[in-house]
């Protein structure tokens, strides 16, 4: 495959890009590492037009607006390689099996782990600077930190991780720029961005919590499509290590709720978040409290993803903690329905009798299942 590609030398190192306006003798901030997409408007295209006089114009014979996608590594400080208009090979995390040949679409995407250019071997030190696009969507990402601290060969770090990251900060932002606010409303009322979700479900679920709406509608038309494919997800589960030893008990539970059974489907997989997160757990010497568990998860992903995940690891462990964990107060008549209190014996019963209460247990539990599927080991 032959790339568009240029090496030429530049008469400087540059350090990165100035954030105001100032003269000589002022102070002026110099951003060494940013990222920027065509949400941020006209900082995008400020940061574009220098860096292609800075830098592209030098050695580039193309003008700007022949230029779609461009990767660019420089090394020893002023040695700069660039590829133009490359072809882009992505590592995804799907949500459902696929062989080789399927077309993939939007909603088969659970994440995007990583990123390469056909043909050309990523750089593993010195500086970087990297645009692309997803559909009329443009980002913009750039990381001189080698050359603001004069260690011009400095290691880069998983640069193929890190260009899957981005990919999934434009590709999937619908997730990856959710508001915490919001999404702390949505724990409130026991809902997250659940993975599974399609966008359009997912999306009209999260505007609704963000304009104060009645989430009924929403929350009706993703218990009839989810809720109908709940056991083929729960055997999905099974080739995890962490979800195996529960397999029999979670295939019984999904069972269950298929029958309308939901009293018994959620009485048997309610105590299963924290037995498949006790199993990912497993093999230290200590027994953990419930907040060891939800660290130990977030602290696995983090070591595994470089930069933005779509299955915000952060605010799923919040939702563990405010939703799942949450505890109660009997004699102030707080008294949630969350594992502690239904396994304490008071838990309000009627949400037992709620087929999307049942839900919410087997999407967080899939939850689980997407998070242990982006950690790099196989014992998960």
């Amino acid at each position: 495959m032959t790339l568009l590609r240029w090496d030429f030398m530049m008469k400087d190192p540059m350090i990165g890009v100035t954030l105001s306006s100032a003269r000589g003798g002022e102070q002026v901030q110099v951003q060494s590492r940013g990222f920027y997409t065509s949400e941020d408007g006209s900082e995008l295209y400020t940061f574009l037009d220098s860096f292609y006089e800075c830098v592209l114009a030098h050695g580039i014979p193309l003008p700007p607006e022949r230029i779609q996608t461009a990767f660019v590594s420089i090394t020893e400080g002023t040695s700069v390689t660039a590829i133009l208009n490359h072809p882009l090979e992505l590592t995804v995390l799907t949500k459902a099996a696929a062989k080789a040949g399927d077309a993939v679409f939007y909603d088969h995407l659970a994440d995007i782990a990583e990123a390469r250019i056909p043909g050309y071997e990523l750089p593993e030190r010195g500086a970087i600077a990297y645009l692309f696009q997803h559909g009329w969507r443009r980002g913009f990402y750039f990381d001189f930190t080698a050359h603001a601290s004069n260690q011009f060969d400095a290691p880069l770090g998983n640069v193929p991780a890190l260009l899957g990251s981005l990919h999934a900060a434009l590709l999937l932002r619908d997730r990856v720029r959710m508001d915490p606010s919001v999404l702390r409303k949505m724990a409130a009322a026991g809902w997250f961005p659940f993975t599974r979700l399609g966008k359009t479900q997912v999306v009209d679920l999260y505007r609704h919590f963000e304009n104060d709406w009645d989430a009924a509608q929403p929350v009706g038309a993703i218990l009839k499509e989810v809720g109908s494919r709940i056991g083929a997800i729960v055997d999905e589960w099974a080739v995890k290590p962490a979800f195996a030893p529960h397999m029999d008990v979670l295939r019984a539970g999904a069972g269950l709720f298929a029958q309308n059974e939901f009293i018994g489907a959620a009485s048997t997989i309610l105590p299963k978040v924290e037995g498949v997160l006790r199993q990912i757990y497993a093999g230290t010497e200590r027994r953990p409290n419930a907040p060891e568990l939800r660290r130990h998860l977030v602290g696995r992903v983090r070591a595994a993803v470089e930069g933005y995940t779509a299955l915000l690891p952060e605010a799923f462990i919040e939702f563990l903690e405010t939703y799942y964990y949450a505890g109660f107060d009997l004699a102030a008549g707080q008294v949630p329905p969350s594992r502690n209190s239904f396994l304490h014996g008071v838990g309000p019963d009627e949400q037992l009798k709620d087929p999307s209460f049942c839900l919410r247990l087997f999407l967080t539990l899939d939850q689980v299942f997407f998070c242990v599927s982006r950690l790099k080991d196989v014992l998960s």
